[in-house]
């Protein structure tokens, strides 16, 4: 009977090829694997979803594509199981939307630089990996988890109704803002308050000017 070995890698863990970030997911797809080689099916490697879903329909019963994609994007984006086994190999953990993460620091590590870059606002290639760890380290807990949140709902991967999505990018936007402002100015944002918690008047303008081009920069960009 044949096994299929689950191996450590630098950053997850991998089956024959094909990388996992969880244990779990790779622990599931081995399980599948192994019973799919044992009744005679094929491993079979594809470049993507719309690959594996030519060739199950060539070699297998012609299923529906939304129900195979579907499956594709619950096997964490990167196989399909049936008669045979369709899935990716040497494939990168690091932007696979489907992927499952554990919490927001996870998936703000595994997201690639332009995503980064369009959140944090410098040039992908001139900002570093160290750019990237100083302004999410700055950011609160519930305001990394809106930044997930928004990135899922932009990703299609989450509905959100039309007020709750414009009120998720108004606090990230402001959130965003007040970062660079007390970045630029060198001071605790509360000290840009009055003691009605408006912005002194030479802080709001600059305000005004950053959430513009933060909210132009986040609307016209792919996350």
């Amino acid at each position: 009977m044949k096994k299929c070995k689950i191996t450590q890698t630098e950053n997850g863990f991998a089956v024959r090829g094909t990388n996992f970030l969880h244990h779990c997911d790779a622990d599931m797809y081995a399980y599948y694997l192994a019973n799919i080689l044992n009744n005679g099916g094929k491993l079979i490697f594809v470049a993507n979803v719309d690959e594996a879903i030519e060739k199950h329909n060539q070699l297998e019963k012609s299923t529906n594509e939304d129900w195979l994609r579907l499956c594709w994007n619950r096997n964490v984006g990167t196989y399909l199981h049936s008669m045979n086994m369709y899935a990716l190999r040497d494939n990168s953990l690091h932007g696979n939307i489907h992927q499952w993460y554990k919490d927001a620091d996870q998936w703000w590590d595994f997201m690639p630089v332009e995503t980064k870059a369009i959140i944090l606002g410098m040039d992908s290639h001139v900002a570093s990996v160290n750019h990237y760890r100083m302004f999410w380290n700055k950011i609160q807990p519930s305001d990394k988890e809106n930044i997930h949140q928004y990135w899922k709902h932009r990703k299609g991967l989450i509905r959100l109704d039309e007020d709750d999505a414009n009120s998720l990018q108004i606090e990230i936007i402001s959130e965003l803002t007040e970062i660079q402002l007390t970045t630029e100015y060198k001071i605790p944002s509360e000290d840009m308050f009055d003691e009605n918690g408006s912005f002194y008047e030479q802080y709001q303008d600059r305000f005004n000017d950053i959430y513009d081009e933060i909210e132009e920069r986040l609307l016209e960009n792919e996350l």
